[in-house]
């Protein structure tokens, strides 16, 4: 979000005891954060209040979208890149913003690897990849390398090699090759 945008949030108030709806604002001090228990929590600006809340458990925000339903590119760059679709505000106030990401269930798409619930597009996940490589790495290195027991066997063949005559006709040509060959792998 950007300073002065303002929007409606909508989450379970314990001290109501159901869910509620309110108009928010954006600005310096508000600020999406974990709780100790890491709990997800979004401290904003109640407009009609006129005073800060803090909401874990938020539902929607603006006009109440299910925000468990989109992330935010995770490339600290996308907002940079001038495309007509990350244009956002009114007016004199134009800003460039990140772009949002539809999630997508990871079961139901053959081709989807993961990133694309985190990054707009294979550019945005390179650059943050490019970025955070060794803080990747860190989380579990390779310190050795990994085996995996098999049992092969060598396997004769018949193919062919092509030869020119002297005419600049090529010819098959049978010959007999070997290729080792992967049977099986013995996970014991």
């Amino acid at each position: 979000m950007v300073n002065g945008e303002t929007f409606q949030i909508s989450y379970y108030a314990k001290k109501h005891g159901k869910f509620i709806t309110r108009n928010g604002k954006w600005n310096d001090k508000c600020k999406y954060w974990f709780s100790k228990s890491l709990k997800p929590l979004i401290t904003y600006f109640d407009v009609d209040a006129d005073n800060y809340r803090t909401a874990s458990g938020v539902i929607g925000l603006r006009e109440g979208e299910l925000m468990a339903t989109h992330n935010w590119c995770h490339n600290p760059d996308c907002h940079t890149y001038q495309t007509t679709d990350r244009v956002r505000g009114s007016g004199n106030n134009k800003v460039l913003r990140t772009r949002k990401i539809k999630i997508q269930d990871m079961s139901k798409g053959y081709y989807l690897q993961g990133w694309e619930n985190h990054f707009c597009r294979v550019a945005c996940f390179f650059q943050y990849v490019k970025l955070h490589i060794d803080r990747i790495i860190a989380i579990a290195p390779v310190r050795e390398p990994s085996e995996t027991p098999i049992k092969v066997e060598k396997e004769k063949y018949e193919t062919w090699n092509y030869q020119s005559d002297e005419n600049g006709n090529y010819n098959r040509v049978p010959r007999m090759a070997t290729r080792t060959k992967v049977i099986g792998v013995n996970n014991d």
